[in-house]
């Protein structure tokens, strides 16, 4: 029997296209002491009347907001509902592979110092067929605080990524209050802000297999960030004005900061429209 209770956290809001191979993904998990928790951001386009059909199933949480109260709030809402030891979000258009659970909390176990265990994609178009595949940049155990300076060079999450890539302690979530709730195209730098600072302090697990499938489509919200470099640009500053009110850097390091978003973000723009157009399906 699994000791550590898991919960599978999918915020969603107009996911109708994928949300059942989201569900169905973290229900087919081969651990078995698991919840999953689907809220509902008050879709209009059916995805909640396709998420009453598992109301039956003893293992599912189903939650619809009254209002729709931003994509952040949302994930934050899900976490705390949950009843879990630990949270592993799954966005509404991605799929886990079927030991993806049992394996993070086994890493859990190989050190009482990690706080987040972090899994690789295998990046999917709209078809659901395999695009393209992370790297293995890190393997084993990491020390938070090297990554948070390496992240601090470049202001990238790369080493992290983003929610679906991640599971990490309920209780070290909400002792951070959650992820900051600024929306819109200024706030794409919440998830990186927040498990930066999970793991400032202690150790990261890195399990080097494909047991994310990311999908790659036009309305991903970094989707719709990268489509202006007005958009691009003031989401990095928001990423920076963030990491400074939750006094994660200091004045200096601030001050590199916006100097380099200034000199990469032009570059950062480009290369990641050229990546992207090559996924168009």
């Amino acid at each position: 029997m699994n000791s550590e209770k898991v919960s599978i956290c999918i915020p969603v809001f107009n996911g109708k296209k994928y949300i059942t191979q989201a569900i169905d993904s973290a229900l087919d998990q081969d651990y078995e002491n698991i919840e999953v928790i689907v809220c509902d951001n008050c879709s209009t386009d059916g995805t909640w009347e396709l998420a009453l059909k598992y109301h039956n199933n003893d293992k599912v949480i189903l939650h619809r907001n009254k209002s729709n109260i931003g994509m952040y709030a949302n994930f934050n809402h899900a976490a705390k509902i949950a009843s879990g030891d630990f949270i592993k979000f799954l966005c509404a258009d991605d799929t886990l592979a079927k030991s993806a659970v049992h394996k993070m909390v086994n890493m859990f176990h190989r050190d009482s110092r990690i706080s987040v265990v972090k899994i690789y994609a295998h990046d999917i178009n709209t078809e659901g067929a395999i695009i393209s595949s992370e790297k293995f940049r890190n393997s084993g155990i990491a020390k938070g605080k090297s990554l948070f300076k390496q992240s601090m060079l470049t202001l990238s999450n790369k080493f992290l990524d983003s929610p679906s890539h991640l599971m990490f302690y309920k209780n070290d979530f909400l002792a951070i209050n959650c992820f900051p709730t600024t929306d819109s195209y200024h706030g794409w730098g919440n998830d990186m802000v927040t498990f930066l600072q999970l793991s400032k302090n202690s150790l990261v697990g890195f399990i080097p297999e494909h047991l994310l499938h990311r999908r790659i489509h036009e309305a991903q919200y970094t989707a719709r960030i990268y489509s202006s470099f007005s958009l691009l640009f003031r989401a990095n500053l928001n990423t920076i004005n963030m990491l400074k009110e939750r006094k994660a850097i200091g004045p200096m390091t601030r001050c590199y900061l916006l100097s380099m978003i200034t000199l990469i973000t032009p570059l950062a723009f480009l290369i990641k429209r050229l990546w992207r157009s090559k996924f168009k399906a």
